[in-house]
């Protein structure tokens, strides 16, 4: 499935995607108006990214409240 696919899904569905995909935060400004993405950029062991993805889940979700992409990386979310 193509990214602007599952994008437009999302946004039917209002999901929020959560991806280690740089490519959601480069979509057409249509989209990147309407989606709402948190983009992991997290390296290293997969049981360490997940348990950051839990833990700053909360805070990433309620930075999506007032912007479409948030990017968690080591230091914690901020919006793109």
């Amino acid at each position: 499935m193509k990214n602007n696919e599952l994008a437009e899904i999302s946004i039917r569905l209002k999901m929020v995607i959560v991806t280690r995909d740089a490519d959601f935060t480069h979509l057409s400004w249509s989209l990147m108006k309407k989606i709402k993405v948190i983009y992991v950029r997290l390296n290293g062991d997969p049981d360490g990214i997940a348990q950051k993805v839990l833990d700053d889940i909360k805070e990433c979700t309620n930075i999506l409240r007032h912007h479409s992409v948030v990017m968690l990386n080591h230091e914690g979310c901020r919006p793109l």
